[in-house]
């Protein structure tokens, strides 16, 4: 395994999500109550994306998620290892005035906790923040992983005033989070080719 290299992709780059391996073993999972993140065990298998269906977890329904997004500007990127892309991120910048928005960060299974998503989230608040956000929004699957990754990275629990009503809406049982970008420059390693 060699460096991960992180590249804009293109608008027609957005099927290299079937390549990704989102399958993984789930032992927890939150909730949010009262305010509060509560965690819980579980044993549950997340599947690969279907490749086929149109179904939530398909790559078809992925794809029909995204394509507005970069029609409206959101950025595209790709980490690659070599030529092997094994990770992917969806940055909107400037949701609100002073807010980004993190749609989507996956990254195959094999990969993670080795610094992949590390380097596109740096990325993707590079981005954020160079784009005049003071702050970048995260709807996370309630996962163990993915809420502490977020976690890890500063983010905290969104406030009754910081949720963002129409990303709520759409996934009411995400953790729906919040990372200052504003009293620090994000880190610059998820450069950008």
């Amino acid at each position: 395994m060699g460096a991960i290299d992180v590249r804009f992709l293109t608008p027609g780059d957005i099927g290299l999500l079937r390549d990704i391996d989102r399958s993984e073993q789930l032992e927890v999972e939150y909730t949010v109550e009262s305010g509060s993140l509560v965690s819980s065990k579980t044993s549950m298998y997340v599947p690969p994306w279907d490749p086929s269906g149109s179904g939530d977890h398909s790559v078809s329904h992925l794809i029909a998620f995204c394509s507005p997004h970069l029609d409206q500007g959101a950025q595209l990127l790709g980490a690659f290892d070599e030529e092997a892309i094994v990770g992917m991120a969806l940055v909107e910048p400037s949701l609100h005035p002073g807010l980004g928005w993190l749609a989507l960060l996956h990254v195959s299974n094999g990969r993670r906790r080795g610094g992949v998503g590390q380097t596109l989230w740096n990325a993707a608040a590079s981005i954020a923040h160079d784009s005049g956000a003071n702050a970048l929004y995260v709807s996370a699957t309630p996962t163990g992983s993915a809420v502490q990754f977020y976690l890890k990275q500063g983010c905290q629990l969104a406030g009754p005033d910081e949720i963002v009503e129409e990303l709520f809406a759409l996934e009411p049982d995400d953790v729906h989070l919040v990372c200052d970008l504003s009293s620090t420059q994000p880190g610059n390693d998820g450069r950008l080719s």
